[in-house]
């Protein structure tokens, strides 16, 4: 699936983020350069390129992931999962569904995108990849290869891999700073 390992990925992306921690004259908070970092990794395996960290569609997407995250761990998600039938109230579901169906709607523009300009003898990144297996399987209705689960997919890629990995390389840099001692140069 396209020309560029995940070490090669990541190797890029570090360069960049590297290259913004210089540029940076005084005192600041890393981790909107740590996050844009590994949602970059992650957009360059599921769309195929990365970002500029100030570009305005890569910031949409960072900004309905986060507004995603926060509502499905926030206090009425919670009171809804400790009180089921609490969600057959439509508004009240879609209260907290929102940023989710907002990100979806993105990625959906994305796969839209792909679809457009795909071609099946040059997969360039995941959604190319799902793609090729959907046309295989498109007379078989009983085959999750499809645009939902190709969507779902692609948001388990970004949910699975930032949270968590932006958490891990803030904590690895703090100890870092406070250990300089581990710190070794190259």
């Amino acid at each position: 699936m396209g020309k560029k390992s995940l070490e090669e990925r990541v190797t890029e992306e570090a360069q960049f983020l590297c290259s913004e921690f210089k540029s940076q004259k005084d005192q600041f908070n890393p981790q909107f350069f740590i996050n844009n970092a590994v949602a970059n990794v992650i957009c360059s395996i599921a769309f195929g390129d990365r970002f500029e960290y100030d570009d305005a569609k890569f910031q949409r997407l960072l900004r309905l992931f986060d507004a995603a995250l926060k509502a499905e761990s926030g206090i009425l998600a919670q009171i809804i999962n400790e009180i089921p039938f609490l969600a057959k109230i439509p508004w009240l579901i879609d209260r907290v569904m929102q940023p989710e169906y907002e990100l979806i709607a993105f990625l959906k523009e994305m796969v839209s995108e792909h679809q457009k300009t795909w071609n099946p003898n040059y997969i360039r990144d995941f959604i190319d990849a799902y793609l090729v297996e959907m046309e295989k399987v498109k007379e078989d209705p009983s085959s999750s290869f499809n645009e939902a689960n190709l969507l779902m997919t692609t948001y388990d890629l970004f949910g699975a891999g930032s949270e968590t990995t932006n958490t891990t390389l803030r904590w690895a840099l703090l100890y870092m700073i406070l250990y300089p001692d581990v710190q070794c140069e190259y």
